[in-house]
């Protein structure tokens, strides 16, 4: 069982050199502790909260650490919820680790991964997804995942699913009044509205289900992959997106066997860059793997670009493959994109490219969503970006509060639509205000399990297990 009475300690700061280090000390015995470590003017009982302290820390073996700045945060008015202390050391190994032992051997312990926001989750500071926020955002590699962090950490997204469990919460209390005027066969809310709110309900949160994919896909990053026979030219489109020699580029065919990955971020967006290996018939065992992988990741992609460069020969194989694979990333919902290389070298390349489209591919492609471009044009490479930009511009139209970006929420989300899908079939079925309040109950705990206010050890020791220490 959690233990929350001990008074903890960490390094909050990375570990290393630099100006300063930041060590958290958070519990009841905060003062107690600083008071046989730090020396400063007055008594530290007596310092304020909210305020800044200079003073040095002392071994009574060592003699003086180091001259600090200590940060006073009294309880409930702290980010624990407890009594805390900052101490700004100057910045480098040694100098915090001895603080930390000082610590330690005077009474606190080491924290243990995010217990430093679990203890302000239980003491009511935040919620579930405003501690959860808190990861997000320090992992956040884009600006939109750190709007959706953000939007998190204000409290805007646990607000929303608050209002619904509250609102379900109000029905499932008329409903559970019932229980009490049984023998009188008296209802509290009318059935029809019970279940118009009910609907309503679902649909909001089917909304928020829905939203997971585009929101993973924001949080986590974009995911292209760049496809073609041998030297259409992918490696130079992919180091022209990057921006750095990442691939190797070369005139001989077949010289990327494995798929080569790298992230850029335009516009605010995170795109993770595919770079694989050629698709054409060969007898070469390790091109044939890397083909395989280029198939692999073609499935795992959020859009595929098809590169085509009209300089080369297409045999009816590798039309074929094309139009089967373009047929069957479409079916998947991945959006695809069709560039058509190395047009520079052409006058009329608007005419090939829709001859082309046209009379080989079977006007497969979108015309929207087909680019000519010199993979060398810087211009062009900065139109490519613009329509990765453009290609997921459902974007644009998203509230960030309602965004599901967890997958522990979307699956609770779920729990809670089922739920209440049960409970319009009982109310259909005429059953008693007993098993409709089951099912109302089964969708509160599941709306609940999202901000935390009904959770086990389980859920947060999954969560905070993946905190730093410090945090």
């Amino acid at each position: 069982m959690y233990n929350n009475q001990d008074t903890i300690c960490a390094i909050s700061t990375p570990i290393g050199e630099g100006g300063i280090s930041i060590v958290r000390l958070s519990g009841e015995k905060t003062f107690s502790i600083m008071k046989t470590v730090y020396h400063g003017k007055g008594n530290i009982d007596e310092y304020s909260g909210h305020t800044l302290h200079r003073g040095q820390i002392v071994d009574p073996k060592f003699g003086e650490i180091d001259d600090v700045m200590i940060g006073i945060f009294r309880a409930p008015h702290s980010y624990t919820g407890e009594d805390l202390i900052e101490i700004n050391s100057h910045g480098g190994k040694l100098i915090t680790q001895k603080i930390i032992d000082l610590l330690i051997s005077s009474g606190a312990r080491i924290a243990e991964p995010g217990e430093f926001t679990k203890r302000a989750f239980l003491n009511g500071k935040i919620d579930l997804t405003q501690a959860e926020a808190i990861a997000d955002m320090i992992s956040a590699k884009s600006d939109v995942a750190l709007k959706f962090s953000l939007k998190s950490l204000n409290g805007e997204y646990g607000n929303y699913i608050t209002k619904y469990h509250k609102e379900l919460m109000d029905l499932c209390g008329l409903i559970e009044l019932e229980l009490d005027f049984v023998e009188d066969d008296v209802q509290f809310v009318k059935r029809e509205d019970l279940l118009k709110k009910i609907n309503d309900v679902i649909s909001e949160i089917d909304t928020m289900i829905q939203s997971f994919n585009l929101g993973k896909l924001f949080k986590d990053g974009i995911k292209i992959v760049l496809v073609g026979k041998p030297n259409v030219g992918k490696s130079t489109i992919l180091n022209g997106l990057l921006m750095s020699e990442r691939a190797i580029v070369s005139e001989i065919p077949g010289t990327t066997r494995d798929f080569i990955e790298d992230t850029f971020t335009y516009k605010g967006l995170l795109f993770r860059l595919i770079d694989t290996a050629g698709i054409r018939i060969t007898d070469d065992f390790i091109e044939k793997e890397g083909m395989e992988r280029t198939k692999k990741q073609i499935k795992e992609a959020d859009v595929v670009v098809y590169i085509f460069d009209l300089t080369q020969e297409y045999e009816e194989g590798d039309i074929d493959f094309y139009k089967t694979d373009i047929t069957n990333s479409l079916k998947c919902n991945r959006k695809v994109i069709g560039i058509f290389n190395k047009c520079d070298l052409f006058d009329t390349d608007i005419d090939i490219i829709d001859t082309f489209n046209k009379e080989k591919l079977r006007l497969i492609f979108d015309k929207n969503n087909v680019i000519k471009l010199s993979a060398t044009n810087k211009d062009d490479i900065e139109k490519l970006r613009d329509k990765f930009v453009d290609i997921v511009s459902d974007f644009n139209s998203m509230e960030y509060n309602r965004v599901v970006t967890n997958i522990r929420h979307r699956d609770s989300l779920k729990k809670a639509r089922a739920s209440l899908l049960k409970s319009i079939e009982a109310i259909s079925l005429g059953e008693s205000s007993e098993f409709i309040s089951v099912h109302f109950r089964g969708a509160l705990n599941a709306l609940g399990e999202i901000t935390g206010s009904v959770t086990n050890d389980d859920i947060l020791n999954n969560i905070f297990s993946n905190f730093c220490i410090g945090k």
